[in-house]
C-alpha cells in the first residue's frame, strides 16, 4: 500500500514540474505522510542528476582525452603542481597507490591542499617541496536525466549512453606515485609522512608511503 502511494504521489509531482497538471489535490492520506518522505531528490548542477565519484573509480574502457573535438570541455581544478621551494632535501616522502584506479582531479586537489597544509604547519612554507606526479588526462562523461521531482522513477534513460564531458580523472596503475614530498631532517620526515597519512584519505584508493633518501637538489 505504501509503494502505491509513493508512485502515485511522484506521478503528480512530475506532472506538476512539466505544467501537464497546474493545480492537483493530493489525496488525504498522502497529506497525512510527514514531509520529509515528500521531498523531492536533490539534483546537481546543470539539471541532471549528479554522480557520485564511487562511479568512476574504475578505469576500465577506452580513454577519452581528444579535447579539440570538445566544446565547453571542464576546466582543471588543480591550482598547482608544485608548492614550497626548490632546493637540496635529505628526504624524499612518497605516497603511492596500492591497486589500478581512476582519481578525479578534485581528489587530487583536495589530496594536495591536505598535505601541504599540514606539512607548513611545522617546516613552513619554505622548509619543503612538493610535487604531483601525476595529471588528470582522462575526460569524464554523465549522461544528465531531467530534472524534475521524482523524475527517475520514470526515465531511467538509455543504456551505455555517450554523456557530456563533465569531469576530468587521472588513471593510475598498481604502485605507481601520486606526489612526493621533499623535506631535511627526521622531524621534518615524520611530518612529512603524518602529512601524506592525513591527506590519503581523499584518495579513493588504500595508499602507502615510501621513504626514500635523497641527498641531492630536488627536480
Amino acid at each position: 500500500m505504501f509503494k502505491r502511494i509513493k508512485n502515485i504521489e511522484y506521478r503528480i509531482g512530475f506532472l506538476r514540474a512539466t505544467n501537464i497538471l497546474s493545480s492537483v489535490q493530493l489525496p488525504a492520506c498522502l497529506a497525512c505522510q510527514p514531509a520529509q518522505s515528500r521531498q523531492p531528490l536533490k539534483y546537481g548542477a546543470g539539471g541532471g542528476l549528479s554522480m557520485h565519484g564511487a562511479n568512476y573509480r574504475d578505469g576500465t574502457g577506452q580513454p577519452f582525452t581528444r579535447k579539440e573535438y570538445i566544446k565547453g570541455k571542464p576546466q582543471i581544478k588543480i591550482a598547482k603542481f608544485q608548492g614550497g621551494k626548490r632546493g637540496t632535501y635529505q628526504y624524499c616522502v612518497q605516497l603511492r597507490v596500492n591497486e589500478n584506479v581512476q582519481i578525479r582531479h578534485m581528489a587530487i586537489e583536495s589530496t594536495r591542499l591536505a598535505a601541504n597544509k599540514t606539512l607548513e604547519k611545522t617546516t613552513g612554507e619554505s622548509g619543503y617541496y612538493s610535487r604531483l606526479r601525476i595529471y588528470p588526462h582522462n575526460l569524464l562523461r554523465e549522461n544528465k536525466m531531467i530534472a524534475a521531482a521524482g523524475a527517475d522513477r520514470l526515465q531511467e534513460g538509455m543504456r551505455r549512453a555517450w554523456g557530456k564531458a563533465t569531469s576530468l580523472g587521472a588513471r593510475v596503475k598498481r604502485g605507481q606515485c601520486i606526489m612526493e614530498l621533499y623535506v631535511n631532517g627526521d622531524d621534518h620526515r615524520e611530518a612529512a609522512k603524518k602529512a601524506l597519512k592525513g591527506a590519503c584519505v581523499k584518495l579513493p584508493a588504500t595508499p602507502t608511503i615510501q621513504v626514500m633518501d635523497w641527498n641531492k637538489p630536488s627536480p
